[in-house]
């Protein structure tokens, strides 16, 4: 499950702009009536502990990502089905004043032959429901232009039943319906959206207990807090968190697990019960020996998280470590970093990486089973598969590796990040097993295997601005399609330390671009504005241009002798020397010099496809060349 764990800190600009982008992903109409609404609801929402914004954007992302998981067909009924239950998501605690509705099992009130895909459910006594339907329905009706729907019968009857049902004291009603839910297939949502959408609505809305143990606990004190339940220690809290669980999440996940075969969240689950359950545990035996007990300060939140996050893994009897077989390992490492660190003072190098690590997190949070597992200087360890035991090992070892070619893609903007062109990355990649497991004083979570080991020495072998992928690996993915955007080097075995030897492949990113090479800059860019057909890169550099040819593969490279009176052929001849060692196709390079003045062009034609001249209409001969040779591909 990818989680955008910062949304807590984000501010309502970024809230609005995150809502707008994910409605317009499940088919709203993008423009202004669509960012008026958002902004509406938003407004309507209180400044409250808990039923405030912040949880609404959470439930709303959760929802999505049910979404994503159940891999049905996007019909146009299913397609009008997703938007209104996100639409229902915004708005299911609109206008929340904080107040909970008078606590008694309300599905006493509802027949029990209700049939919900049909009926709608009505019960005056749930006040906060009924005003939170009867706001979404206005908002229906006033922004109805973006949400590209008509509104009839159907329409009003989901949103009045998915958002009554999100009520917890109809939770066992509602679960009598779910039950009896078959695996979601394109043909049963289509017969029961409304039970299917209950489901997804009921677990998104209590989806803070499968976020990180911090975050769940924070909303866990934060809903107390704002229904003035006072507990008199931490261990009372504790208990009935641990009540809540058992009676109305773990029922809901196992659902999920049985109807959308993702069984990833009963993980996440078992893990933040299992802290609770050990503080419970820990702080029994601590009373017992000196009668104390924990008091829960509702006043400094963070303290009481903290003193349960630290005592649930105090004793040795709780160290455990879980096995997770065939995680994609992927380790990075910025190439030139400690030059670059060397340049600059401390709180510049701060900034700069935190916007190195949103640059990583943006692309990372496309992949639901791809974790940013730790961030140390400028290694970045990523694990794809750590929790996806049923998911095909291939399907997020092809995720890890669309991952790596999209962040290779962007080398220029993660040099724009650092202000220093010599910034590039290196990046290995392995399958294999890992484990995993928490390491106290101070906690952290960690993750061991000789796999790691292996990934982290193939990124140390592998070139700037390439990726190293071992055998085990490429044997997973070989026939996938993210492949053919990649151009995949030889096999090379190669002793790493510690490891032993290995065979791996280097793999380059493959451009449909060609590379203009010219110590001359107003020569490229004349060059570059005639080829009109092809995408063009220029270099002016000697070391840069072999570097680059070294990295990636041009449909065509158009390449200069002399660099300030630097002849290229020794540098020409080691290239292609390294070439037929490492790389699987042949580089196209042109090389154009003055035939006149050249005696020894002769020589040239063994390592480039062809020699033109420059005096003699050098435009002319570039664009026949593009046509005889990219043209004809």
């Amino acid at each position: 499950m990818k989680y955008d764990y910062l949304y807590l800190t984000k501010s309502k600009e970024k809230l609005e702009n995150d809502f707008q982008r994910m409605f317009v992903s499940i088919g709203f109409i993008k423009g202004k009536v669509l960012r008026k609404m958002i902004r509406f609801i938003m407004c309507q929402y209180n400044d409250i502990p808990f039923h405030n914004i912040y949880h609404i954007y959470e439930v709303c992302e959760f929802v999505l990502h049910l979404f994503v998981k159940t891999n049905i067909q996007n019909t146009k009924s299913i397609h009008n089905y997703r938007k209104l239950c996100l639409f229902a998501a915004i708005c299911h605690d609109i206008g929340h004043k904080g107040v909970a509705n008078r606590k008694c099992d309300h599905s006493n009130n509802l027949k029990n032959s209700l049939d919900i895909e049909k009926t709608f459910i009505i019960n005056n006594i749930l006040c906060n429901e009924n005003k939170h339907l009867q706001l979404s329905e206005v908002i229906l009706k006033q922004y109805l232009e973006c949400f590209n729907i008509s509104l009839d019968t159907n329409t009003a009857l989901f949103l009045n039943n998915v958002i009554i049902a999100t009520d917890i004291s109809l939770h066992t009603y509602m679960m009598s319906y779910i039950n009896n839910l078959s695996i979601i297939t394109t043909t049963e949502f289509e017969k029961n959206p409304i039970t299917y959408s209950i489901l997804f609505l009921k677990l998104a809305d209590l989806s803070h207990t499968l976020k990180p143990f911090k975050i769940h606990c924070n909303w866990v004190f934060k809903i107390n807090q704002e229904n003035n339940v006072n507990f008199e220690s931490l261990s009372s809290s504790a208990h009935d968190t641990i009540c809540f669980i058992d009676t109305f999440v773990e029922p809901l996940v196992l659902q999920i697990g049985q109807k959308l075969k993702y069984y990833d969240l009963e993980l996440i689950l078992k893990h933040n019960k299992s802290i609770w359950i050990n503080y419970l545990q820990t702080n029994k035996k601590a009373k017992v020996s000196n009668g104390t007990e924990h008091a829960l300060d509702n006043t400094n939140l963070n303290s009481s998280i903290n003193i349960i996050d630290r005592i649930s893994c105090t004793t040795h009897d709780n160290i455990a470590c879980t096995i997770h077989k065939n995680a994609c390992i992927c380790m990075l490492d910025i190439v030139n970093f400690s030059q670059w660190c060397s340049k600059q003072n401390p709180v510049y190098i701060f900034e700069t990486m935190t916007k190195y690590n949103s640059f990583l997190n943006d692309k990372i949070n496309i992949f639901d089973d791809i974790e940013k597992v730790e961030l140390v200087g400028d290694s970045v360890l990523i694990v794809g598969g750590l929790y996806s035991a049923n998911t095909e090992k291939s399907q997020y070892t092809k995720h890890v590796i669309h991952l790596c070619n999209l962040i290779l893609s962007d080398i220029k903007t993660l040099q724009k990040i650092f202000n220093d062109n010599t910034v590039s990355l290196r990046i290995g990649v392995h399958n294999g097993d890992v484990y995993s497991g928490y390491i106290m004083y101070p906690k952290k979570f960690q993750l061991f295997g000789n796999s790691i080991n292996i990934a982290s020495r193939l990124e140390s072998t592998c070139l700037s601005g390439t990726m190293n992928i071992s055998l085990q690996t490429y044997t997973i993915i070989e026939y996938a399609e993210i492949m053919s955007n990649l151009n995949i080097g030889k096999t090379s075995s190669n002793f790493l330390k510690g490891v032993g030897l290995i065979n791996s492949k280097l793999c380059f990113i493959e451009t449909n671009k060609v590379l203009i090479a010219d110590d001359v800059l107003s020569t490229c860019k004349i060059l570059s504005h005639k080829i009109k057909q092809n995408e063009c890169e220029i270099v002016t550099s000697f070391e840069a241009c072999f570097d680059i040819l070294k990295r990636s593969s041009f449909n065509m490279v158009f390449l200069d002798r002399y660099f300030d009176n630097n002849d290229v052929f020794d540098a020409l001849v080691e290239f292609r020397i390294w070439e037929s060692k490492y790389k699987s196709t042949h580089q196209k390079i042109v090389l154009m010099t003055s035939l006149e003045s050249n005696k020894s062009y002769e020589y040239f034609k063994l390592y480039v496809d062809e020699v033109i001249d420059k005096q003699h209409n050098l435009t002319g001969e570039i664009n026949r060349v593009i046509t005889q040779n990219i043209g004809n591909n």
